[in-house]
């Protein structure tokens, strides 16, 4: 569990819901049940999900991974803009801003599950904005993937 003390710079969040400062994210392939799990987890009273985000799918490139370009000269992109623990802020607050309105829509939730299949590709990014973070990989037999297609 983090605490409200350890979000960065001006974002420290003083009354803030466990929800938001501590969520699941449910992964996977595409077909592999991963609407079926954040199903069956938001039936529970305390537990809160809504509609894929892509968060963290469109707005990668704040925050680049592997993918970092370099040209043989100079750095490209928002690198040269912003410092690492100023993206890291803005992330942090476009993730408060967009879940914010859903946590509060279930009062008593203490556990928000964003489920995005392809977050799965963005996991340490997710770690880096949101360290207490947690992940369900859901795998699915590949046979069944292809029936349900």
């Amino acid at each position: 569990m983090i605490s409200n003390d350890a979000w960065p710079g001006s974002l420290a969040p003083r009354s803030l819901p466990p929800a938001l400062l501590n969520p699941v994210f449910v992964v996977g392939a595409p077909r592999s049940g991963t609407t079926w799990v954040q199903r069956l987890l938001t039936a529970h009273p305390r537990i809160v999900g809504g509609t894929e985000s892509h968060l963290f799918n469109a707005l990668s490139l704040l925050i680049p991974g592997n993918e970092d370009r370099r040209d043989d000269r100079r750095l490209v992109g928002l690198r040269c803009y912003f410092t690492e623990a100023r993206r890291i802020e803005i992330m942090t607050a476009l993730w408060l801003e967009a879940m914010t309105p859903l946590v509060a829509e279930k009062p008593g939730a203490t556990v928000l599950v964003e489920k995005t299949p392809d977050h799965a590709h963005h996991m340490k990014r997710i770690l880096r904005v949101l360290p207490a973070a947690r992940f369900v990989h859901v795998v699915r037999d590949s046979r069944a993937v292809i029936v349900s297609a």
